[in-house]
C-alpha cells in the first residue's frame, strides 16, 4: 500500500485503540465515582465513631462496614488493573511496527540497446533499476511483458531468479533478453513499444513502457 492508505489504515487503528480505551474507561468511570463516595461517606463515619463512646453492637457494626469497605476497595482495585492492561495493549499495538510496514517498488531507470545478447544471438537487453521504497521486504515472482509472463515468449531470458526479495531500502538489476526474430508473430521489433511489468507475492504490479531501438 502506499503512504495515503497506510496513513488511512494507521489512522484508523489509532482510532480503535483509542476508541476502546476511552469506552472502556467511561464504562467504569460511574463505578469508580460511586466507590470513592462510599470511600469518603466510610470515612466520616469512622471519624465520628472515634469521638463517641462505642458499645459492643456499634463495634459489630463498624467491623460489617470496614469489612465492606475492605470489599470495596478490593473491587477498585481489580478495575484499575483492568483498565491498565487495557492502556498497556494500546500502547503495545501503537509501537509495533507490523502497523507501520509497506512494500513500495520503484524503477528508477528503464532502458533497452541492441546488440549481442548472447554468443551468437542478436536482439535487445532491457536493464530495469529498481528500489524498494517501502518499510517492508519486497518479493518478485514475475515479470509481465506486453501483459504476459515473459517465460510464454520462447527463448527470451531473464536474470533475476523466480520470488527474489528486495530488502527495504535496497536496489536491483533486472536485465530481460529478447532475441530478434524475423517472423511475423514475434511481437518485439526495431521501434516497438514493450511494456514491462513487475508482479510482487503480494500482488501489486509496477509497470514501465520503454522502446526498442
Amino acid at each position: 500500500m502506499d503512504a495515503k492508505w497506510v496513513a488511512l489504515v494507521l489512522f484508523a487503528l489509532l482510532a480503535g485503540l483509542s476508541g476502546s480505551f476511552i469506552f472502556s474507561y467511561f464504562i467504569y468511570q460511574p463505578q469508580i465515582a460511586s466507590l470513592r463516595a462510599e470511600l469518603n461517606e466510610l470515612r466520616g463515619q469512622i471519624a465520628e465513631l472515634r469521638s463517641t463512646s462505642l458499645s459492643p453492637s456499634t463495634l459489630l457494626e463498624l467491623r460489617s462496614e470496614l469489612d465492606e469497605l475492605k470489599s470495596t476497595l478490593l473491587n477498585l482495585n481489580s478495575i484499575l488493573v483492568e483498565l491498565n492492561y487495557i492502556l498497556e495493549k494500546v500502547l503495545s499495538a501503537l509501537s509495533s511496527e507490523q502497523y507501520l510496514r509497506y512494500e513500495r517498488l520503484e524503477i528508477t531507470s528503464i532502458y533497452a540497446e541492441y546488440g549481442n545478447i548472447a554468443s551468437d544471438t542478436k536482439g535487445w537487453n532491457i536493464v530495469i533499476t529498481i528500489k524498494n521504497t517501502g518499510t517492508a521486504d519486497a518479493t518478485i515472482d514475475n515479470i509481465l511483458l506486453n501483459g504476459k509472463p515473459y517465460a510464454t515468449y520462447q527463448d527470451v531470458t531473464v536474470n533475476f531468479e523466480s520470488s527474489a526479495t528486495i530488502k527495504a531500502g535496497q536496489y536491483a538489476i533486472i536485465m530481460i533478453g529478447i532475441p530478434e526474430k524475423n517472423v511475423d508473430n514475434w511481437p518485439f521489433q526495431h521501434g516497438v513499444s514493450v511494456e514491462v511489468r513487475l508482479h510482487s507475492v503480494s500482488g501489486r504490479e509496477y509497470p514501465k513502457t520503454v522502446t526498442l531501438p
